[in-house]
């Protein structure tokens, strides 16, 4: 076993080596929240937020739906239970919302580097008999919660990816004090050690934290319960996890016990791409023989301050520019006839150079226009924003945006598949406790027709090594966003292809009108749609066409295709606009 203080020592440094990358987040997030959100926000005003844009943009990209799961193996004998394996699995995944926590895995990637803890947490003892006697059975529950970077730690001294050659990783986590102290599975020595922890806004390095920049934490503020802070650390070479106490990263050995409160054995599944022990790491820019990525906030969040510096700068100098009279000493007459005089009026005056007009410099048109370059700028260095976002046409016909953004679409191909890289090996992991539990049965139907549903159950004694022969995979298109609007406008073209209308006929299947109807309201959000249409009572009418076949539509048909230019919307459009 690792020697605490040693571990302790390391743990500490390392942590304080993080300090960069921490102050680089949290002013970056700063920028993201923007100076109306909090009083730990900026302090300037930030006008062309690019962070929020492109977040948003790429958070929606990458991590739209709730990831799917398929299920496949080469055994023959269990095709059927790869199947209901696949069914129970995309049910916990919906029933923990596990889409939300890889929204916040991806948005922490985009800002730094993304951690997903996967494990097991134990909510209750069951009593259980076999035929040996009875015992006690644990019961829990699978969890996945993403880890902040002030709260991580990692060796830095590594050489690679952490999953590659990390000789330690973990974070540090809060708990009720009293809890702490009376968990009796812990070292009875080392529970007597622990001290209540002292409220800080900042971490034991000095730099702020970034959960506090939504509410802060006064510096005489107390919690409602007293908290010990405790850090969890996972050694890959002998699989285990170590956990002490944090005592806000005190140097001071007396400070400190001499034994950790536990060493666990981790058990799970075994380390693979992208994931060590019960961490799962994403980043989107890996440079080599390095331990830590560069996010994609990294490269651009210099265009965005610069941007919003010159805009700032501009818009001062819009709201100092002014227009005032001055009059010689002497000429109060003059210059007061003309202050009285209506527009167009003709006025006596003693001396019409006593009163001259002074105009204060407003808005620099050189510096607006360098502005709207950096916005291009923007743009490109971003992988195409408009293109991506969809905010606005890029060229003068349809078939050159589209064009265009499958050009933008290749850029972030890479960052897709690291994404789903990653979403694989922690869906694989929580499966692995899922499938492995020793009392849990899974049940659930299957769905043969319209109206037959067949149950099945898998029976936790049944399933065993049969975990080694099933393969998982994440299907890519399940995590597309795609809006109501481009569901409905699918279902109406298939109903509208003739071939697909009688593959239906010919086995015997029909069109479900009311369903279609409520699908239909429910993608257009438009409730009244069924409140208009009625039900026929009696037989249908002769002749009457299928459904999804548009009336009158002659089988051959001529369309015109008009170009239009419109060069407003178009990056060189404004540019023309501005000058």
């Amino acid at each position: 076993m690792v020697e605490l203080s040693k571990l302790r020592t390391v743990v500490s440094e390392s942590h304080r080596k993080l300090q960069p990358y921490r102050k680089n987040t949290y002013e970056a997030v700063r920028q993201y929240v923007g100076r109306h959100y909090s009083e730990d926000g900026t302090s300037d005003r930030v006008p062309m937020n690019y962070l929020k844009l492109a977040v948003g943009i790429y958070a929606r990209i990458l991590s739209a739906r709730m990831p799917a799961v398929t299920v496949t193996t080469r055994d023959p004998n269990l095709k059927v239970t790869a199947k209901r394996a696949e069914i129970l699995a995309n049910a916990m995944l919906k029933e923990m919302d596990f889409g939300s926590r890889v929204r916040e895995w991806v948005e922490a990637a985009l800002f730094g580097l993304g951690v997903l803890k996967i494990g097991w947490s134990e909510s209750s003892i069951v009593q259980w008999e076999d035929e040996q006697g009875p015992f006690e059975m644990p019961m829990g529950q699978v969890y996945a919660e993403t880890i902040l970077l002030e709260d991580w730690v990692q060796d830095l001294q590594a050489r690679g990816r952490p999953w590659e050659m990390c000789s330690f990783m973990g974070h540090k986590y809060r708990m009720p004090l009293e809890e702490a102290i009376e968990n009796k599975a812990w070292d009875k020595g080392a529970r007597k050690a622990l001290s209540e922890l002292i409220q800080t806004r900042s971490t034991g390095s000095g730099d702020p934290k970034i959960g506090n920049i939504s509410g802060g934490e006064a510096p005489n503020s107390e919690p409602l319960f007293k908290e010990v802070e405790l850090w969890e650390i996972y050694l890959p070479s002998t699989r285990e996890i170590v956990t002490f106490a944090a005592d806000n990263d005190s140097n001071d050995p007396s400070a400190h016990a001499d034994k950790p409160l536990s060493v666990e054995e981790w058990i799970g599944p075994r380390e693979g791409a992208c994931y060590c022990g019960p961490y799962h790491f994403l980043g989107f820019d890996w440079p080599i023989g390095q331990s830590m990525p560069v996010p994609p906030v990294a490269h651009w969040r210099d265009m965005h301050e610069l941007a919003n510096q010159l805009i700032n700068k501009n818009a001062r100098k819009a709201i100092r520019q002014k227009t005032i009279f001055g009059y010689q000493s002497g000429h109060d007459e003059d210059a007061r006839r003309q202050r009285e005089a209506a527009d167009g009026e003709m006025v006596q005056m003693n001396d019409p150079n006593s009163v001259k007009i002074f105009e204060n410099p407003g808005v620099d048109q050189q510096l607006l226009g360098y502005t709207m370059s950096l916005d291009q700028m923007m743009d490109k260095i971003g992988g195409n924003l408009t293109a991506l976002g969809g905010l606005g046409p890029q060229s003068e016909t349809i078939g050159q945006d589209q064009m265009a953004l499958g050009q933008a679409s290749s850029q972030i191909d890479d960052m897709k598949n690291e994404v789903l890289m990653s979403v694989g090996s922690s869906v694989k992991s929580m499966l692995y406790y899922w499938w492995n539990d020793p009392v849990q049965d899974f049940s659930d139907v299957i769905k043969v027709t319209d109206t037959i549903e067949v149950p099945f159950t898998i029976p936790a004694d049944s399933r065993g090594e049969i975990w080694h022969s099933l393969n998982f995979d994440i299907q890519p298109y399940s995590m597309k966003y795609t809006s109501p609007e481009q569901r409905a406008g699918f279902v109406m073209e298939l109903l509208n292809n003739q071939n697909f209308v009688q593959i239906l006929m010919m086995n015997g299947k029909l069109i479900n009108a009311d369903e279609l109807i409520g699908l239909l309201s429910n993608y257009y959000n438009i409730p009244e749609l069924g409140d208009i249409i009625m039900s026929q009572v009696g037989m249908p009418m002769a002749g009457q066409e299928a459904v999804g076949i548009k009336p009158g539509m002659p089988a051959q048909t001529k369309r015109t295709y008009e170009k239009v230019s419109k060069s407003g919307g178009q990056p060189e459009g404004i540019e023309d606009i501005m000058q």
